[in-house]
């Protein structure tokens, strides 16, 4: 069966500049990042892999999580997804 997914990429127009530099092969940062901050998850549905893995609840550090997205920020970070 085949996908019905498609990407159809139209958000890089925005970001042209960008596309330019990765295309000469220079270094570019992401504009957007997903982060999840724990491995806990209290949705206990049936089809996912954690309720069968015996995992401990560990979050990410607080300070350190900061960090991250100051630094990517000083890089031009547009988004961050939680």
């Amino acid at each position: 069966m085949a996908s019905t997914l498609s990407l159809d990429g139209h958000k890089l127009l925005y970001h042209l500049d960008l596309v330019d530099k990765w295309r000469k092969g220079e270094q570019i940062y992401p504009l957007y990042c997903a982060i999840s901050l724990s491995e806990a998850c209290n949705h206990k549905c049936v089809f996912c892999v954690y309720d069968y893995i015996d995992r401990t609840k560990s979050y990410l550090d607080g300070d350190a999580t900061k960090r991250f997205i100051s630094e990517l920020a000083a890089k031009d970070l547009k988004a961050v997804y939680f």
